[in-house]
């Protein structure tokens, strides 16, 4: 064991190192220094796995020369010895960077022992903590430049879906209208699954951008005072066409004079969005989804509902179909149509809207996905 002794004073210095030699059974390298400016540069060398200094070296201050040393990159443990016991400079020790703090004449052989074991051992600890901070630092940094590489990965795709899309869709919307020549069953039947299915893509577009905005913390929340019946009118088209291709009945019942929501209405949109085409995905044909409003004015917020009269959902499904990449049921149509973003994203945009979002479901018997929005 290798300490360094800082100790102007001969004979404490001698006791010092007595106690020291009986304490490790003979087995150490004592070096001293006997002034504040050599015992700085030795201590500064950093060959030693401890040191002890005197609070007292002539006129010079101990305390300030741990302070110096620990601030110019001391890395072994300091310990200060006084040859009194007081509060004050065990304080100022402390808040200096000393290890302990000791006083001479209560400093038997198994005490001494002690403090440089625990001293050592406390310094250590401590460096291999800050190399495991330093790693986790290292780390998060790559990790933190691999999720901005993957965020604009998302961004850069999700764009480029996005103008092939808009062509597909408009000239799908041409050729149904008959603009390029009259279309027979056969042809606008095909015609409308190719709409419904690049309005798939569009969602699952929405979705994964949705989804790396919302991780970056780039979704942009704009609220003000709207109508459901207005956000309803501007999306009720999108969702018509999906239920008709799927063979389901759609329908809207809104109660009478609902007051205005606060809200983002985009946001409002997409939830009503995906939770449609969620029941319609899960709805056999011939069967029927309910768009619902409803004033609750106890709690001075509208209740928007989805209820489809489907297969249901487990209970084990129930407590992890709002996670990302869960798909809701069992149907292998499931597995064609999404990819499990749909009611995540639902539930942080109504996170976002300062609402709460629910399900009621029973096996065979079909869901009711509903979710609440303050009213202005």
């Amino acid at each position: 064991l290798k300490i360094l002794l800082i100790e102007d004073d001969d004979v404490d210095a001698m006791d010092a190192n007595r106690r020291l030699q009986k304490a490790f059974e003979g087995k150490l390298e004592l070096d001293r220094c006997d002034n504040w400016q050599s015992g700085l540069d030795a201590i500064l060398k950093n060959e030693h796995a401890v040191c002890l200094v005197d609070y007292r070296l002539g006129s010079d201050d101990g305390v300030e020369l741990v302070r110096r040393a620990v601030a110019e990159g001391c890395t072994m443990p300091i310990l200060l010895m006084t040859g009194m016991e007081s509060e004050t400079i065990d304080t100022l020790a402390m808040n200096a960077g000393a290890a302990d703090y000791l006083v001479k004449d209560e400093m038997s052989t198994s005490l001494l022992k002690k403090a440089i074991r625990y001293a050592i051992a406390r310094q250590e600890f401590q460096g291999s903590l800050i190399a495991a901070k330093n790693l986790l630092h290292a780390k998060n940094q790559k990790l933190s430049k691999l999720f901005e590489t993957a965020h604009q990965f998302v961004d850069n795709v999700s764009h480029e879906f996005r103008t092939p899309l808009t062509v597909i869709k408009e000239y799908a919307a041409i050729l149904q209208e008959g603009l390029a020549g009259e279309m027979n069953g056969e042809q606008t039947k095909f015609l409308g699954i190719i709409s419904n299915r690049a309005d798939d893509l569009t969602l699952m577009v929405n979705d994964m951008l949705d989804t790396s905005r919302l991780e970056a913390g780039l979704l942009v929340v704009r609220r003000g005072d709207y109508h459901l019946f207005e956000i309803l009118d501007h999306i009720q088209p999108i969702l018509a066409r999906r239920a008709k291709g799927r063979g389901v009945t759609l329908e809207v019942d809104l109660d009478d004079h609902l007051p205005k929501i606060f809200c983002d209405s985009d946001k409002v949109a997409r939830v009503v969005i995906n939770l449609t085409v969620n029941a319609i995905k899960f709805t056999n044909e011939q069967g029927k989804v309910v768009i619902c409003g409803r004033h609750d004015p106890a709690e001075n917020q509208i209740v928007i509902s989805v209820t489809d009269n489907g297969a249901g959902i487990t209970p084990e499904k129930r407590q992890v179909i709002f996670k990302r990449f869960e798909q809701v049921g069992e149907d292998v149509r499931a597995s064609k149509h999404g990819v499990g973003l749909g009611l995540a994203i639902a539930r942080e945009l109504v996170d976002l809207n300062l609402g709460q979002i629910f399900l009621e479901s029973e096996k065979g018997r079909g869901s009711t996905f509903s979710f609440t929005v303050p009213e202005f």
